[in-house]
């Protein structure tokens, strides 16, 4: 009898679930989550107030060779990064 269990096609999964809900969730874990959340819709508010007023942006490819090109001639030693 044991054998049959292998055949039979009508099995459902079984699960555990606490309360009616099958995660368990926490009051420290609700402060963490509204933390984390608030600290990266912070950052992405000061990323996209910088990328607004074109704060800390690069030189483009051609200022830089006018900078270096009105330096005049000079080798990888005199270049300091």
């Amino acid at each position: 009898m044991k054998h049959l269990k292998k055949f039979d096609g009508y099995g459902k999964p079984v699960s555990v679930n606490f309360k009616g809900e099958n995660v368990y969730k926490t009051k420290m874990g609700g402060v963490f989550t509204i933390l984390f959340v608030s600290t990266m819709m912070t950052y992405s508010g000061f990323l996209l107030v910088n990328v607004i007023h074109r704060k800390y942006h690069d030189d483009t490819f051609n200022e830089v060779h006018h900078n270096l090109t009105a330096l005049g001639n000079m080798t990888g030693e005199n270049l300091n990064f």
